[in-house]
């Protein structure tokens, strides 16, 4: 891209993080929607920060950045209200001002036809990348400035409705997620106060998972699938497989298990996911717990009682780890109380909150179909814009 007068990365090394200091930013900090989250950001010492500076690590008012490495493809406009530094996962494209508007470059790189180069020319085994050969060989359809004006202002006057919808619309799915939690936390919190409670480990077994080799995974279904943090929630999310082993039977899940993640982002709390196992073929990966009902408790139950706040909004203050990785232990897991009615009131308690869960997932799945048709539809408007349609 001859249009920039700098492409280069940031630091190819990894800083020792802090609680305070001066921000440093990676892939993750970048949303989908192209804003910079330096809030909740690693943060690194002065001294660290001087010298990524010095590196050439800090992108500048009007930069645009781009993620190269692992998800490819994230942009961000940078606005220099607040100072920072980056990661090598992200480029920092300097537009030369005499020749391409800065924000013209970062529309042309979320176009579909930027992205599709971007992710067709990735490499890498491990981690999968674009490397800054590759981009700056890319080529951007170049108007003159006023032209570039223009379709900036079509598209800001375009999108600013469409944003608007998609706003509404990611506030009506956190509304209702919000109103399915409300929901379950009122459920336990009278049933807390009507029935004795019992530790997880009266009613429950706990076991967590086998560290496996990550290199004798497979992704051609040989085996059984692993289940690992990453696809708690969603099972087909990147499956991987292992072929059985008698060593890994003590790992083999059980139908009605359930699985629960156990690390995750301290900040973020974006972890002790729980899901229902209705299949006896998967194998628990470490930091992935497996927790089964006894004879007193049924799975449904068990699983309603672990996604609501009566166990979520207690069980972080015994979270241990680093400044940014947090983690919970099977042991502060089972010593967690859960009101125990009987098996009875259980099941009508769990179909239930089931019914409603199916209702309110059924509702987001709609809501999130609009959202992803907005989003193509932002998407074919800037592919019109630099085909010359627009």
């Amino acid at each position: 891209m001859d249009v920039c007068s700098r492409i280069t990365d940031g630091s190819h090394f990894s800083p020792k993080t802090k609680d305070k200091g001066f921000p440093y930013i990676t892939v993750k900090d970048i949303s989908d929607s192209g804003e910079i989250d330096i809030k909740n950001c690693k943060k690194i010492s002065e001294n660290d920060f001087k010298e990524l500076i010095k590196s050439n690590c800090q992108p500048d008012d009007g930069d645009v950045l781009l993620s190269k490495d692992g998800t490819v493809g994230k942009t961000a406009l940078v606005n220099n209200n607040e100072i920072f530094v980056v990661l090598s996962s992200l480029a920092i494209l300097s537009p030369k001002p005499s020749i391409v508007h800065s924000k013209f470059l970062y529309l042309f790189l979320n176009s579909p036809e930027f992205q599709e180069k971007a992710i067709s020319s990735k490499t890498g085994a491990a981690i999968k990348r674009i490397v800054l050969k590759n981009i700056k060989e890319y080529k951007i359809p170049l108007p003159p400035l006023s032209e570039q004006n223009r379709i900036i202002s079509k598209l800001d006057s375009l999108f600013s409705r469409i944003d608007k919808s998609i706003t509404l619309l990611e506030g009506n799915i956190k509304y209702t997620k919000a109103l399915m939690e409300s929901v379950m936390e009122e459920v336990f919190l009278y049933l807390s106060l009507n029935y004795k409670s019992v530790e997880l480990s009266n009613c429950t077994n706990f076991k967590n998972g086998f560290a496996f080799k990550s290199t004798e995974f497979n992704d051609s279904g040989i085996g059984l699938q692993v289940i690992r943090i990453g696809n708690v929630l969603n099972l087909k999310k990147n499956p991987v497989f292992i072929g059985e082993k008698k060593e890994y039977e003590s790992a083999r899940l059980k139908r009605d298990d359930i699985v629960i993640s156990m690390t995750g982002t301290r900040t973020k709390k974006d972890y002790l996911f729980v899901s229902l196992i209705k299949e006896n073929c998967f194998y628990l990966n470490q930091r992935v717990g497996s927790i089964s009902p006894k004879s007193n408790t049924i799975s449904e139950f068990i699983l309603y009682f672990l996604k609501s706040n009566l166990f979520r909004g207690k069980i972080f203050e015994f979270e241990t780890g680093t400044v940014n990785q947090g983690n919970i232990s099977g042991k502060d897991i089972m010593n967690c109380k859960l009101p125990l009615p009987s098996i009875e009131i259980q099941k009508i308690v769990a179909g239930k909150l089931s019914n409603i869960e199916i209702n309110t997932n059924g509702i987001i799945s709609a809501q999130q179909s609009k959202l992803a048709h907005l989003k193509a539809l932002k998407s074919s408007i800037l592919d019109r814009a630099f085909k010359g349609e627009l």
